[in-house]
């Protein structure tokens, strides 16, 4: 018995029977299935070229090895959230491309990103939704802004991105947590409009 029949991808369903309240909260929909982006560790630094070459990670002016990571909104993992590992060199659009990553997505749902996923054209292919963060203007207020995506692997200070707090943080830091909630009974968070259609057609039949 392999130790990923422990770790399977969760179902729409089972994610909209338990999806974060906070979530909700900050984007008014429940279409997130999936965060992704982007991790790293340093290896030391090769003596050959051709690997020196294919380590260097130009935009963060280092050598690293780069693996894809995602999650759930409600924290869980499975075996495919984590992708084989690409020398720094290659861009984070062609590691997704290569990968099978996105798969696990259903039909119609959204992946939150990184700003450096451009990859709208690759996951309307896949019939889903990608979410990235929005550049802003000078003469903008932030304040008035609606950003397409949070999730920034390497940023969870912000509130936002936490998600649910452990245990601890609750018991030692004085942590709120705003929980889960079953929101399958409300297509309008969710649905698709043919989704939203068919539910209402069956919500007025006699026998239901």
């Amino acid at each position: 018995m392999s130790l990923d029949r422990f770790f399977p991808a969760p179902s729409r369903s089972q994610m909209l029977h338990a999806y974060p309240k906070s979530v909700i909260k900050k984007f008014g929909h429940a279409n997130i299935f999936q965060m992704l982006d982007a991790t790293e560790i340093y290896p030391e630094v090769a003596s050959m070229k051709t690997v020196n070459t294919t380590l260097y990670y130009a935009y963060k002016h280092h050598w690293t090895l780069k693996w894809l990571a995602c999650c759930c909104p409600i924290g869980s993992f499975h075996k495919d959230s984590i992708d084989v590992g690409h020398g720094g060199s290659i861009s984070n659009l062609f590691a997704t491309r290569v990968s099978k990553i996105l798969e696990s997505i259903p039909f119609g749902m959204a992946v939150e990103v990184g700003k450096g996923f451009l990859m709208k054209n690759q996951c309307a292919l896949l019939g889903i939704i990608c979410i990235r963060p929005m550049k802003y203007a000078s003469n903008y207020n932030k304040s008035d802004l609606i950003f397409h995506s949070s999730f920034l692997l390497q940023n969870f200070k912000l509130a936002f991105i936490q998600g649910r707090p452990s245990v601890a943080e609750i018991c030692w830091y004085g942590a709120t947590d705003d929980g889960s909630i079953d929101v399958r009974s409300e297509p309008e968070l969710w649905g698709l409009d043919p989704e939203f259609v068919r539910w209402h057609e069956l919500c007025n039949l006699e026998e239901n």
